[in-house]
């Protein structure tokens, strides 16, 4: 691992660490964190399937590389 990949995997981190620190503050409902997982799972999903087919997408689409 690279000086600047650490860096910016200790920087992830600690983005990591500021936003569930500011979540664990709050109340919330199961249903609503359920919920939300589900709906940040599905776009992350769709973002990893256009990233992986991209250059077939772009074929299909008939957008020049």
């Amino acid at each position: 691992m690279s000086d600047w990949q650490l860096a910016s995997l200790i920087g992830l981190l600690g983005a990591l660490v500021l936003v569930v620190a500011s979540l664990r503050s709050q109340r919330f409902t199961t249903s609503f964190v359920i919920r939300s997982a589900a709906i940040w799972a599905a776009i992350i999903l769709v973002i990893t399937v256009i990233a992986v087919y991209r250059q077939e997408i772009g074929d299909f689409l008939g957008v020049a590389p």
